[in-house]
């Protein structure tokens, strides 16, 4: 089978029994002869204009075909060196093909999918078997295996002065050394190792060959480009996943300079990721959550100046679209972030970062700036005013803690707040008025302490209930400490006598 394939690819007339052939014959103990042809139809699907779509055996190969034979290899751990070293040529050889073919097969899922496969060390035999012997390359190796034997060798001389074995080791290219058709494409370095990875035979120096591989015959140019087009167009949330999940895979190895220059698609995609209709993120909130986790690390590892306040402000606008959605669990959710981050901004009140360390944790959200940004998006509106639900009212207990500990919580949001509780049911307005009770000893002022005395003040005394009293009681409490505290604070109301 693998011999008839071979005559009907130099015809240029592969068929899909012959496919069949070629992976069945990558499968077997030695796989040489139908790894060689399915190199060559690599070559020849490269070299096809694909016009307005693909063939059946063309299909078959990239959805089907391709990640099955890859993923035979990867599960082998009974190859020999010289069989590790063609295998590891053949899946450089792959990531050539899927660089070139990401945007003219941009439907193809198994892609991204498949580049994350080959990338993935964990997990797979062949890897956790092999010694990562690197042999002779051939000639027609695709610039890897040079990079692969000098980054697992552990003699390589280093210049005077030189940072070898960490990000950023390297001397800061022109960011158009990342693109496509720029003069230093061929030398760019995506990747390298640092000391740790720095021995012979390092399956790590593999893995650095595979991704300067991909990113110079243009893999990760694709995948930037594609994440940030279609500002205007709604974000298939799974695509965004898949392509993401390559880069996120080997985020240990990249160089800074890289980062950086690949850190431009995050603002992109991160607004996209806003523009969701409310039932599209309710549907694919879990893909949100991934890709959000998985870039803001990638942007972190960067030297991109404003990380820190890209990554705050939108994780702030991502729980504030959540906290606003007309569905109770997405603005449970919403909440719950919004509480987080409270008590993240809130840890570093009055703190100094001493260490590096420190500065990359600590948040470039303040507590002045996090009160201005609640009442500027009107966040106790919708929780008191529209759409007023007992398990919010419940869960917002940290929300006006944070407002009132920062003198943000005044007479105004008094009045809003008591007003919830007001011609609600029973159990709403129990929420509310447990939660202004539970707010009063962090009141820095004393002024809505008085007005929720005097607004209780006209309240017929059968209307009053055991919450009602609770309330009274932790108002006139906090009146006295502050009263005790600060002598110019004066009760000045009959209820709190």
């Amino acid at each position: 089978g693998g011999r008839t394939a071979m005559a009907s690819l130099q015809h240029e007339s592969l068929t899909l029994d012959d496919l069949m052939a070629a992976e069945r014959a990558a499968k077997t103990d030695d796989p040489t002869e139908g790894l060689n042809l399915v190199e060559r139809y690599m070559d020849r699907v490269i070299s096809v204009d694909m016009g307005d779509g693909v063939d059946e055996a063309a299909a078959y190969f990239v959805e089907t075909g391709l990640p099955g034979i890859v993923l035979s290899l990867l599960n082998r751990g009974d190859l020999d060196d010289d069989l590790d070293s063609r295998v590891f040529r053949f899946l450089e050889l792959v990531l050539v093909f899927i660089a070139r073919n990401l945007k003219r097969l941009g439907h193809a899922e198994s892609l991204p999918m498949l580049a994350e496969a080959i990338l993935t060390e964990s997990g797979h035999a062949f890897y956790s078997k092999s010694g990562g012997f690197i042999g002779s390359p051939d000639d027609d190796s695709p610039d890897g295996s040079e990079d692969a034997a000098r980054a697992s060798s552990d003699d390589t001389a280093e210049e005077p002065g030189s940072n070898r074995g960490g990000r950023g080791a390297h001397p800061a290219p022109p960011q158009c050394a990342f693109d496509v058709g720029s003069q230093p494409m061929a030398s760019a370095v995506f990747a390298e190792l640092d000391d740790d990875y720095g021995m012979r035979g390092s399956v790590a120096g593999w893995i650095v060959s595979m991704v300067n591989v991909f990113g110079r015959h243009g893999g990760f140019k694709a995948i930037r480009d594609e994440l940030m087009s279609g500002e205007n167009s709604p974000v298939a949330c799974a695509r965004v996943r898949a392509l993401l999940r390559p880069v996120f895979e080997v985020r240990d190895f990249f160089t800074a300079e890289f980062l950086d220059w690949f850190g431009g698609a995050f603002g992109p995609v991160t607004e996209r990721l806003l523009q969701l209709s409310d039932e599209d993120l309710r549907a694919d909130f879990r893909l949100v959550q991934e890709i959000h986790s998985q870039a803001s690390v990638l942007y972190r590892y960067s030297c991109r100046e404003g990380v820190r306040q890209g990554m705050n402000t939108f994780r702030l606008r991502m729980a504030l679209k959540c906290f606003m959605s007309p569905f109770l669990e997405r603005r449970l959710v919403g909440l719950t972030d919004l509480c987080g981050i409270i008590d993240e901004v809130a840890a570093w009140k009055g703190r100094q970062a001493n260490t590096k360390q420190e500065l990359e944790d600590r948040p470039w959200i303040t507590c002045p700036y996090l009160c201005s940004w609640i009442e500027e998006n009107g966040v106790l509106e919708s929780v008191f005013v529209r759409n007023v639900h007992a398990e919010v009212v419940k869960r917002s207990v940290r929300l006006l803690t944070f407002l009132a500990t920062n003198d943000a919580f005044g007479n105004k949001e008094a009045e809003m707040v008591w007003g919830a509780s007001q011609d609600k049911h029973e159990s709403v307005q129990k929420c509310v008025l447990e939660l202004l009770a539970a707010c009063c000893q962090h009141h820095a002022s004393p002024d809505p302490l008085r007005t929720l005395l005097g607004l209780a003040e006209p309240l017929p005394k059968a209307s009053l209930t055991v919450s009602h009293a609770s309330l009274l009681r932790c108002a006139t409490l906090s009146l006295l400490t502050q009263c005790k505290s600060d002598p110019a604070v004066s009760l000045e109301h009959p209820l709190a006598g």
